[in-house]
C-alpha cells in the first residue's frame, strides 16, 4: 500500500527522534524528490546536520525554509542555533529577533535570545529575555535552567538555587539541573545536599564523568581527601585523560604530600592540553612552593586564574627584579584594591626600602591584632572535651605543609562540618569577630571599611603540634581575617614565649633586605582566640614540653 505524505513525514519524525540520521536522513532526501518545498523536511534536513556539527549543509538547508516562507519563525530560530554554535553570537542574536519578529509569544527564540546576550556578557538584555520566555510559559523549565546559571555566575546562590529547584519541578530528570544543584549546594558548603541531588543526576546519566568529578569535588571539601581520590578515579575511567579530573588528583596528591604523584598528573594532563588553566596555575603553584621564581612566572601567565597575576609579582619579588616588580605593582593595584598577597608585598617593601606604603588595603596591619580569652570554652569543659576528641579521632585527612613541623593539619573545612560541638565553636567565634568589627568600626582602611558583612568561613582546619613544634612564618592570601581558638597550650615551659603567636612583616622567601624586620610576640593561654588581617606574616615559637599545642584556625571569606 502506498503511504501518503504525512505518514512519510511522520515515519521521518519518528526516525530522527530515535537519533536514526541516517534513515531519517535518506528518507528526507526521498521525500524532497517529490516534495521539494516542504519546509518541515528541510528542517529536519538541517537538524539532523547541527547533531553531526556540520554546520555548513545545515544553514544550506534552513536558509532555504526561509527562502520559501519568509515568516517560518522555526527556521531563523533554528538558524540562530547554527550561528551561536560556531561562536557567532552577534549573527545570532539577529537571527533569534526575527524569529521573535515573526511570532512574538515564541518562548524558544527568547530563551535563546538570553543565552546568546549572556554569551555576550549582556547580563541584564539576558534577564529580560528569560523572564519574557517565562512569562509566555511559567512551565519553560529551560528558561528557569538558564537564569540560574546567570545568577550562578554573579555568585547569588540562594536565587540560583531557587531558580534550579523551579526547574527541577518541571523536569525531575534534566541532567544539566540536577548536576547544577549539586555544583550549587557545593558552592555554598551545603554537602549533604550537594550529594543528593549529584546522586539524582547519576541515575540520570550514570556514565558522565561529571557526576563523580563533582562527587569528589564534595568530599575533597568535607576534608575526605582519600575519598575524593577514589572519585575522581572514577571520574577519570569514564571520561579518560580528562584534564579537569586531573588537576583535582594532581591538587589532592599534593596536600598528602606525594608530589612526585602529583606532577605525574600535571604533565599529562598539560601535555594533553597545554592551555588548561587550573591545570597551569597548579604547575605555577608547585614551582612557587618550590622556590622556582622563573619557572613559576611562565605558568601563572598562562593561567590568567586566581590570584595568578598577584603570585607573578611575587615571583619578581623573591627573584628581586624590583624594576619589573614596582611595574606590575603599580599596574595591578590600580584594578585590585584588596589582594592580601599585595598588601603582605607592599608591607614588606615599602619597610626594605623605607618608602611609604601606598597600598591601602591594611598599611598597618600589627594595629588590627585581637586576642581575648573565651570564658564560654573554659566554662563548659564538656565543649573543649569534645572538640579535642573529634580532633584526636580524625576523621578527615591531615594535609602536608611546608608550614606545619612536627605537627599535623587537617584538610577541608573543619568548621563547616555538622556537628554539635563545632556549631557551638563557629558561633562563640562569630561573636568574637562581632566584638572585633565594632572595636575597630572608625578605623580607616580598606580592610575596615570593606570588612566582610556576614561570616564566612572559606577555610578552616585544625593544628595539632607536638614537642619541638611550630609554624614557620606565611600569611593567608585567601582569607580576609583569619584566626585561631587555642584549645590547648603547653604549661610546662623552659622560657615563657614557648608556643606563642608571632606576628611580623617577612616570610615566604621575601628577600631580607634589612637585617631585621619587626615582629610582636602574642602571649598565648588555653581558650583565647586570636584575630587579626589575612595579609599579616604569622609564625610560632617552638616547644620542648611534652604536652600538645592544639588549636582550631580559620579564614573569614570576602564579600
Amino acid at each position: 500500500m502506498k503511504l501518503k505524505k504525512e505518514d512519510i513525514y511522520n515515519q521521518i519524525v519518528k526516525e530522527y527522534s530515535l537519533n536514526s540520521f541516517e534513515i531519517a536522513e535518506k528518507m528526507s532526501l526521498e521525500f524532497l524528490n517529490k516534495f521539494p518545498n516542504d519546509i518541515r523536511v528541510l528542517n529536519i534536513l538541517g537538524a539532523l546536520n547541527v547533531q553531526r556539527e556540520d554546520f555548513i549543509t545545515a544553514l544550506k538547508y534552513l536558509l532555504k525554509t526561509i527562502d520559501i516562507k519568509k515568516d517560518y519563525y522555526i527556521g531563523y530560530n533554528n538558524i540562530g542555533l547554527v550561528y551561536r554554535s560556531v561562536g557567532d553570537h552577534k549573527t545570532a542574536l539577529d537571527y533569534f529577533k526575527r524569529a521573535i519578529h515573526y511570532k512574538n509569544n515564541y518562548k524558544e527564540a527568547f530563551n535563546n535570545l538570553g543565552i546568546t546576550y549572556q554569551s555576550l556578557n549582556k547580563i541584564e538584555d539576558a534577564q529580560k529575555a528569560l523572564n519574557k520566555s517565562i512569562e509566555i510559559d511559567n512551565n519553560y523549565f529551560q528558561s528557569y535552567y538558564n537564569l540560574g546559571k546567570i545568577k550562578s555566575d554573579k555568585k547569588e546562590f540562594s536565587e540560583a538555587i531557587k531558580l534550579y529547584k523551579n526547574c527541577h519541578k518541571l523536569k525531575h530528570d534534566y541532567f544539566p539541573c540536577l548536576l547544577n544543584l549539586g555544583t550549587t549546594y557545593l558552592e555554598t558548603g551545603k554537602l549533604e545536599n550537594a550529594l543528593i541531588f549529584l546522586q539524582k543526576a547519576n541515575k540520570v546519566e550514570p556514565n558522565n564523568h561529571l557526576v563523580p568529578l563533582n562527587v569528589g569535588n564534595v568530599y575533597y571539601k568535607y576534608g575526605k581527601i582519600n575519598k575524593a581520590l577514589s572519585y575522581y578515579k572514577i571520574a577519570l575511567e569514564k571520561k579518560p585523560k580528562d584534564s579537569d579530573v586531573l588537576a583535582q588528583m594532581a591538587i589532592c596528591y599534593k596536600e598528602l604530600g606525594n608530589q612526585d604523584i602529583a606532577w605525574s598528573f600535571l604533565k599529562e594532563s598539560e601535555s594533553r592540553s597545554p592551555d588548561h588553566l587550573q591545570t597551569n596555575f597548579q604547575i605555577g603553584l608547585l614551582y612557587y612552593e618550590n622556590r622556582e621564581d622563573k619557572k613559576a612566572i611562565k605558568y601563572f601567565e598562562k593561567s590568567q586564574i586566581h590570584d595568578s597575576n598577584e603570585r607573578v609579582l611575587v615571583n619578581y619579588y623573591r627573584l628581586k627584579e624590583f624594576e619589573k616588580f614596582e611595574k606590575k605593582i603599580k599596574e595591578i593595584s590600580k584594578v585590585i584594591k584588596d589582594s592580601r598577597i599585595i598588601a603582605a608585598l607592599s608591607n614588606h617593601y615599602s619597610y626594605s626600602f623605607d618608602r611609604v606604603d601606598d597600598y591601602k588595603f591594611c598599611p598597618n596591619p600589627m594595629h588590627y591584632i585581637y586576642k581575648n580569652n573565651i570564658k564560654e570554652l573554659t566554662k563548659e569543659k564538656n565543649l573543649k572535651k569534645k572538640l579535642i576528641e573529634l580532633i584526636n579521632k580524625n576523621e578527615i585527612d591531615n594535609r602536608k605543609s611546608g608550614v606545619v613541623i612536627n605537627g599535623t593539619q587537617s584538610s577541608g573545612n573543619l568548621l563547616e562540618i555538622d556537628n554539635e560541638y563545632i556549631k557551638k565553636l563557629k558561633n562563640l567565634i562569630i561573636k568574637e569577630i562581632e566584638n572585633y568589627k565594632i572595636l575597630f568600626k572608625d578605623e580607616k582602611s580598606i580592610f575596615i571599611e570593606k570588612f566582610p558583612k556576614k561570616t564566612n568561613f572559606n577555610n578552616s582546619w585544625f593544628v595539632k603540634l607536638s614537642k619541638g613544634g611550630h609554624l614557620n612564618p606565611h600569611y593567608h592570601h585567601s582569607g580576609w581575617m583569619s584566626g585561631a581558638v587555642y584549645l590547648k597550650i603547653p604549661t610546662e615551659k623552659n622560657n615563657s614565649n614557648e608556643g606563642d603567636f608571632v606576628v611580623g612583616m617577612t616570610g615566604d622567601n621575601f628577600p631580607q633586605i634589612k637585617d631585621e624586620y619587626p615582629e610582636k610576640i602574642i602571649s598565648i593561654k588555653t581558650d583565647d582566640i586570636v584575630l587579626f588581617p589575612s595579609s599579616l606574616f604569622h609564625r610560632t615559637i617552638p616547644f620542648q614540653s611534652d604536652e600538645e599545642r592544639i588549636c582550631i584556625a580559620f579564614d573569614i571569606a570576602p564579600d
